[in-house]
């Protein structure tokens, strides 16, 4: 028996070798006798008895005739735009080319948007596309990064598979991640809806100080002018210390929104208001997705869109503005002796990193409903680079509109004006706006444009654990996805009820910090290493030329190069310059949040990674340091990769 396994063995490392060399061929009748990707086990020893297919195991293949494929192909399109292209784009992004030298960070940005940013996304695409499956199971490729393993049994003399379903891998690692960043995502969409629904009024409420939450350090821009550089410190915080000057703006976010208590250790009470928000935040997730993408896909042609004529509009009236070209000259004027900081370069690649989405599972879901034949490559270099475009546009809009905040305040210390995150679009651009003639119109839609660029990204990051949910117990949930949708909805809105307290927003910052920051840039990392390597650039390249034809050979020696060389790269720089950032924040970090606090941080951000490590181990002890048999792809991978070329090649004779 144990010579049979070492021929088994040596013959399907044979047969890797054979199609590692095979470089293209056509979509044609002829492409049918070609095994895409890795080739079956069955396929190897032309098993007669094929009672012991994946389907008897509960594990159907997955095929364009049992899986929802997207009614138009724009509605892949919009939702990779609308996932992408998120509040980041519009809170983050300019206030970075603004600190790393205006248009100089420019370079750095879309050098690695083309270089790693597109690879990153074709990779996901591509892979999602060829097979067709979720996140949990697609990486089925290499057993020991997940649940499904090649089982050798003696006494039967087959090959079969088992799953581990207690015990998951890199594709539940994503889902976990994505699950967590939907629990404190939706309660910054319950923010937009409320700021938006306080637009509502002639007179914006954050724009005197003359209500019933604010303080005697409350001022308003008009009277910024008769306040001498001495009079006190301006700042955006969550600090109620005494004495320090706060805008009308600031203390509506502070003691209107947020209601916010001491510190993290005084929970307070419930924020109705809030609690309100977030439930219709929640609910009006689940009526967008409750039938998976053909509720979302039709949902995107609005949010997708809105968002650039609302762009648009606010950035034709902001340039109208006096003093808009002080803004705008912060904004992209170019300092190009930035160039040479380190930092700004690692700030381009993080910002590439997190705007486009990978690792989370968003972009192979999506990509799994594509029709075989889509091509995929077009978007993959399109999509990126709209993306880029979107980002850059949107920082016109921002900055014409805080120049004129400087022009008519006089303040030149843009510093204490320009915030990135929850401080400029909650805090500095509504004290912009409600300076400005009509400003109760301008101010709806600003947050009629940040919800809807929350919602695309709410939709993608959901739909990855949905779908994999899906995916991995199709009996269970195949036909009850609108019970399936409503159950995980209800699961992530009762765990993010602690957000809607008094001390919510301490809760956000801690998710924020180490929920994700950690753990998504290790599981892209690893995620790039099985792709690149373990399955191996050229087979999935000749997956890609299964469904899209030959490429020239220039072309798959760049892919080959970025997805085994450059992107590695860009994502270990980002990794190594989170961990000095954390390191060198530790001191900061302690002053801000106890103890107990930082530890459930660092549990919460090992919930998803630490699934990988685990899982690998149980699978080196199970089969006893075989790592022939660990890194060997299952039979149901082949299978389904085969099936939907087999099925194209069909139904285009």
């Amino acid at each position: 028996m144990e010579s049979l396994q070492g021929e088994i063995r040596h013959l399907e490392s044979r047969l890797g070798v054979l199609l590692d060399r095979t470089v293209g061929h056509k979509r044609s009748e002829h492409a049918n006798q070609k095994v895409i990707g890795l080739v079956t086990v069955e396929s190897v020893f032309e098993v007669e008895n094929n009672d012991s297919s994946v389907g008897d195991q509960g594990k159907p293949c997955v095929s364009e005739a049992d899986r929802s494929t997207w009614s138009k192909q724009i509605e892949f399109a919009l939702s990779c735009i609308g996932y992408s292209v998120g509040l980041g784009n519009i809170w983050r992004f300019p206030y970075l080319c603004m600190k790393y030298g205006g248009g100089a960070f420019l370079v750095p940005y879309f050098l690695y948007l083309v270089a790693c940013g597109m690879s990153l996304f074709f990779m996901e695409t591509a892979i999602g596309q060829s097979t067709g499956l979720s996140t949990i199971r697609i990486f089925n490729m290499i057993p020991i990064f997940q649940g499904t393993f090649l089982e050798y049994h003696e006494d039967v003399q087959t090959i079969f598979i088992t799953h581990l379903s207690s015990l998951p891998g890199l594709g539940w690692a994503m889902v976990f991640a994505s699950g967590i960043l939907s629990i404190y995502y939706n309660i910054i969409i319950a923010w937009v809806l409320y700021f938006m629904g306080m637009s509502f009024q002639w007179d914006l409420p954050w724009a005197s100080c003359n209500k019933s939450w604010n303080t005697p350090q409350c001022f308003t821009y008009a009277d910024y002018l008769n306040l001498s550089a001495e009079s006190g410190n301006i700042s955006f915080g969550v600090n109620r210390t005494a004495g320090i000057l706060r805008s009308a703006a600031e203390e509506f976010w502070l003691y209107n929104v947020l209601e916010i208590s001491e510190n993290i250790d005084v929970i307070g009470g419930v924020n109705w208001k809030l609690l309100i928000a977030l439930t219709a935040a929640w609910v009006l997730t689940f009526v967008c997705m409750c039938k998976g993408i053909r509720s979302s896909g039709k949902v995107v042609y609005l949010t997708a869109i809105l968002p650039y004529v609302f762009l648009t509009v606010i950035l034709i009236r902001g340039c109208t503005l006096p003093g808009a070209w002080e803004g705008l000259k912060l904004y992209i004027l170019p300092d190009w002796s930035r160039l040479a900081d380190i930092e700004v370069w690692i700030a381009a690649a993080t910002q590439i990193f997190y705007s486009l989405g990978p690792a989370w599972g968003g972009l192979i879901t999506f990509a799994s409903y594509n029709k075989y034949q889509h091509n995929v490559l077009r978007d993959s270099v399109l999509l990126p680079a709209i993306c880029g475009f979107t980002s850059f546009y949107g920082g016109f809009a921002i900055f014409s509109v805080i120049g004129h905040l400087m022009y008519i305040t006089g303040q030149n210390d843009h510093a204490r004006l320009v915030r990135q995150g929850p401080g400029l679009a909650f805090v500095a651009y509504p004290q912009a706006l409600s300076m400005l003639p009509g400003s109760a119109i301008w101010s709806v839609l600003f947050f009629l444009m940040l919800l809807s660029l929350g919602l695309d990204s709410q939709f993608a990051t959901l739909e990855a654990v949905t779908t994999g949910l899906n995916d991995q117990f199709p009996k269970l949930f195949r036909r009850r996805h609108v019970w399936l949708t409503l159950a995980v909805c209800s699961v992530e809105y009762l765990l993010g009820l602690i957000l809607s307290t008094n001390a919510g927003f301490y809760y956000f910052e801690l998710f924020d910090n180490y929920a994700t920051a950690f753990s998504v840039v290790l599981i892209g990392f690893i995620e790039t290493i099985v792709i690149a390597y373990f399955y191996g650039a050229r087979r999935l390249l000749n997956d890609v030329e299964g469904m899209l034809g030959p490429m020239h050979r220039i072309t798959r020696i760049w892919w080959c190069l970025a997805w085994c060389l450059l992107v590695p790269l860009m994502i270990l720089v980002i990794i190594i310059s989170t961990f000095v950032t954390h390191v060198n924040q530790a001191k900061e970090r302690l002053k801000q949040f106890p103890l107990w606090a930082i530890a459930v941080g660092w549990v919460i951000a090992c919930l998803s990674f630490v699934q990988i490590p685990i899982m690998a181990g149980v699978a080196v002890i199970k089969h006893g340091f075989d790592w022939s048999k660990l890194f060997l792809p299952n039979t149901e991978w082949g299978i389904v990769v085969q099936k939907r070329h087999e099925e194209y090649v069909q139904n285009h004779r």
